[in-house]
């Protein structure tokens, strides 16, 4: 039974990357207040740790501008960069709009579940499964370009003290000016490489840490808009077959049910629409910033590709925001196919020729109009959302390393 119950759960991979992050701001049933309080201990404690990173790292950056170490510089701003826009996407996803939309969409949810019709019931299993496989590939790729950048630091580490143990017997002055490899180009308040367990150990807690705060913004926007998807595709399952769906009066006639029922998904359509402006208002900056972002990290990351930098981590974080950008914009374009041409159909499909009554014709007729609108992502001022929006990124990426490899 609990089984039978999960697959109708859209939210449920969400839910549990947020919980381990600390980010979730909704109700969390707990056996004892000791266990709510360790919890919001937890919480706040994971995000001010992981906040207190950023100091660290503008200093590293200055030190890396005025040293004039341009190699040094694309990755310590790739790292900051990547950093306040995680902080960022914590924030936001903590606010009291995101947490209103979220509790909508599980209320939502749990009224599909609870419904007869296993016809809409199998349209949500499907996005729900849908939802855990992109959260599965996300989260998948995620971790192993984090798991890679640990791995690599480790194996570096591992050939330093293989160099330094064969050249200290030899020449020790030549030993001792080998530079000790960092997992993260970090500024530590003490000798990093008097300390080097210390140092290493941070570095590698703050990359998990990273992982797992990423992991759950991007859980959260991509279950979103999946959620909206399935809410499209149950209203256009509903209005091709409005006839099955007649609303239960022995007192009205067959055209006014068929009047009846067709406002009643009317309001349904409406409430989408509202839901759409309410998830541009709540994520539109979280949307902007992975945008602007990820094109940043595309351009820095071919730019240290080109130049032979951290070969196996860079190629794996390529490919991951890449993934990442093009998920984005195809869940954003589904949402703008399935509420225009996705709705025109299904109404045009229904069996609307079949009626006598002329105001059942003009309400579908008035549907038909208001879908020539589409429901758009916003992305702020860069318009809305949508594949080409995400080549747009890939050309600047590509046009950005063709200036530096020419200027080199």
């Amino acid at each position: 039974m609990a089984r039978n119950k999960q697959k109708y759960e859209l939210f449920n991979s969400c839910k549990l990357l947020m919980i381990i992050a600390g980010v979730w701001s909704n109700k969390i049933k707990f056996s004892s207040d000791y266990k709510r309080k360790a919890y919001k201990i937890y919480s706040i404690g994971g995000q001010l740790y992981y906040v207190s990173c950023v100091i660290p790292f503008v200093i590293k950056l200055y030190q890396t501008i005025k040293m004039k170490d341009i190699e040094t510089l694309t990755a310590v701003l790739k790292s900051v960069t990547f950093i306040t826009t995680i902080i960022a996407k914590m924030s936001l996803c903590q606010t009291e709009k995101i947490t209103k939309l979220i509790s909508s969409a599980i209320e939502e949810e749990k009224a599909i579940s609870s419904r007869e019709d296993t016809n809409i019931k199998n349209i949500y299993s499907l996005h729900a499964k849908y939802c855990s496989a992109v959260v599965k590939v996300l989260i998948s790729a995620l971790y192993i370009s984090g798991i890679t950048c640990i791995a690599e630091a480790f194996y570096e580490a591992h050939q330093y003290f293989q160099d330094f143990n064969y050249l200290y017997p030899i020449n020790k002055t030549l030993a001792e000016s080998l530079k000790k490899p960092h997992a993260v180009q970090f500024w530590f308040p003490f000798d990093k490489d008097k300390h080097y367990v210390w140092a290493m150990t941070y570095e590698c807690v703050h990359i998990i840490q990273s992982l797992i705060f990423n992991g759950a913004a991007q859980a959260l926007i991509n279950t979103a808009m999946i959620f909206l998807q399935a809410e499209l595709k149950i209203l256009q399952h509903c209005l091709t077959h409005y006839d099955k769906y007649y609303l239960k009066n022995p007192f009205v006639n067959i055209g006014n049910i068929s009047v009846q029922t067709l406002k009643v998904f009317i309001v349904k359509h409406q409430k989408i629409i509202k839901w759409v402006e309410d998830f541009n208002h709540s994520f539109q900056n979280i949307l902007l910033l992975e945008y602007l972002v990820i094109s940043i990290m595309l351009a820095t990351t071919l730019v240290e590709l080109y130049q032979g930098d951290n070969l196996p981590f860079n190629t794996f974080f390529f490919m991951l925001c890449s993934m990442q950008l093009f998920i984005l914009a195809w869940n954003a374009n589904e949402i703008l196919i399935e509420s225009s041409s996705g709705l025109t159909d299904s109404l045009y499909n229904s069996p609307w020729y079949l009626e006598e009554e002329n105001k059942t014709k003009v309400l579908v007729h008035i549907m038909m109009m208001r879908s020539l609108k589409p429901l758009a992502i916003s992305i702020g001022p860069f318009g809305i959302m949508t594949m080409n929006a995400a080549l747009s990124r890939m050309k600047l990426a590509y046009s950005v390393l063709s200036v530096m490899s020419n200027t080199s």
